[in-house]
């Protein structure tokens, strides 16, 4: 919910209503959702909307009323995430290894980074206010990517983030071995009652 908009989630369905008047502006059809997810800009003068769309892996973002549709997995999205000042969204599949990162203006992809090769339920996507981007899963680990600057930064500024050293045969070796990895990482105890969080 924002001053402007009030957001239901169903399992297949979303109902945006408008604040004041609680009439039903945007009916979304959404692919199985049973945890709920969608991310509403909270800004004012910025209207986003981010949820999953009706087919699997597929998103919807919805800019200022200009819905867009973007292949964003191959699997059931899992995880989404609204940066702060909502230009940017995250998304992660059931698969939990990818997460990719993506523009809410023009619906391309910015950048997908690896948290890991084994499959893994995410638990949290969560963005700072400094372009960092944290990931946290049924692993115990929270991972913490550097994301990529803006243009204008992108001579001043390299990325944080580790890759492999076979990157230079990209196209050649599987996708695997071209990954962005995460620049810090940290592991929790499996066997206490902690809440991860990002």
């Amino acid at each position: 919910m924002n001053k402007e908009t009030i957001v239901v989630v169903l399992e297949d369905r979303i109902y945006v209503y408008e604040f004041l008047s609680l009439k039903i502006s945007d009916a979304i059809e959404t692919w199985t959702n049973p945890d709920g997810l969608c991310c509403l800009s909270s800004m004012k003068d910025t209207n986003v909307l981010v949820c999953p769309d009706k087919e699997q892996g597929m998103i919807r973002i919805i800019n200022n009323g200009n819905p867009e549709t973007v292949t964003a997995h191959d699997g059931s999205i899992a995880s989404l995430s609204l940066s702060p000042d909502a230009t940017k969204c995250a998304t992660a599949s059931d698969k939990g290894t990818l997460v990719r990162i993506f523009d809410t203006s023009t619906a391309t992809k910015l950048q997908e980074v690896r948290r890991g090769a084994d499959p893994a339920k995410i638990y949290s996507i969560a963005f700072s206010s400094n372009d960092l981007l944290a990931v946290s899963s049924d692993k115990g680990t929270v991972h913490v990517f550097g994301l990529k600057p803006s243009e204008e930064k992108k001579k001043e500024e390299t990325s944080k983030n580790t890759t492999s050293y076979f990157g230079f045969m990209k196209g050649v070796l599987p996708e695997y071995f071209s990954s962005e990895w995460s620049f810090a990482q940290f592991k929790f105890n499996e066997d206490s009652d902690s809440t991860y969080t990002a």
